[in-house]
């Protein structure tokens, strides 16, 4: 019975004071790294949105000559 309460006194009780202290670390590695998880999700909806973007610009790029050679000839026909 000595022995026991020596072996808890000793042991058990230091490595359960050390394990409570890992509690409050632990939670904000947590906290850290959903973090990390939402920002990695916003920056890969922001990248999605700037290809989308990019694509409509390059279609208007291709587009624009069209255009213009359209109101070239409009322009044309009204001031003859």
């Amino acid at each position: 019975m000595l022995q026991k309460n020596t072996v808890n006194r000793r042991v058990v009780e230091p490595l359960s004071t050390l394990a409570d202290l890992f509690d409050g670390p632990s939670l904000l590695i947590d906290k850290r790294n959903d973090k990390l998880l939402d920002y990695d999700n916003v920056l890969a909806r922001s990248e999605k949105s700037q290809d989308k973007r990019l694509v409509g610009h390059n279609i208007t790029l291709m587009e624009f000559p069209r255009y213009r050679n359209h109101h070239l000839f409009v322009y044309y026909l009204v001031t003859q």
